[in-house]
């Protein structure tokens, strides 16, 4: 009787595999993404650090030409998940200058001095990431309403 029992679920687990089913891609490391105004008077920085353990955090940075550095405008914290070239981005925290605490005259601000605006629910940001052969950069195109405009985002590895 038991032998039956152990062929019968052998074959149901053997029916469940999909042969066809998409890898999971992990990433451990710093990618850059930089944008540059028509006038090149404004410098716009996009920074993904991703954790093999599905942690990601995405700083974007602005800098105003020629006055100098980067400048931290917001953070975005959460979790990460690729299956071949599907991406999507749980975002647990954004993280933003908060006017009616700081003076913004222009000045640079430190994560620290960003607060949570998101609240409690996660925001959930789907699209495709499609990796060079070289696994050095990657393309990242999020999935948008027909009204918005979501270009194609080139990431370049950041390498010490």
């Amino acid at each position: 009787m038991k032998k039956p029992i152990i062929f019968l679920l052998l074959a149901i687990f053997c029916l469940s595999c999909k042969e066809d089913e998409a890898p999971v891609v992990i990433l451990n490391g710093d990618y850059v993404n930089t944008v540059k105004s028509e006038t090149e008077q404004l410098t716009e920085m996009t920074f993904m650090r991703f954790r093999s353990n599905g942690d990601l955090t995405v700083s974007y940075y602005r800098q105003v030409v020629p006055e100098g550095g980067n400048c931290l405008n917001t953070v975005r914290k959460g979790t990460y998940r690729i299956v071949g070239d599907e991406f999507t981005f749980t975002v647990l925290e954004t993280l933003r200058p908060d006017p009616a605490a700081f003076d913004l005259n222009g000045e640079c601000l430190t994560t620290a001095q960003l607060v949570n605006l998101q609240g409690s629910d996660p925001i959930l940001l789907k699209g495709t990431l499609k990796q060079s052969d070289s696994k050095l950069n990657f393309d990242l195109t999020y999935n948008c309403e027909p009204q918005n405009y979501c270009p194609e985002l080139s990431f370049n590895q950041v390498i010490e």
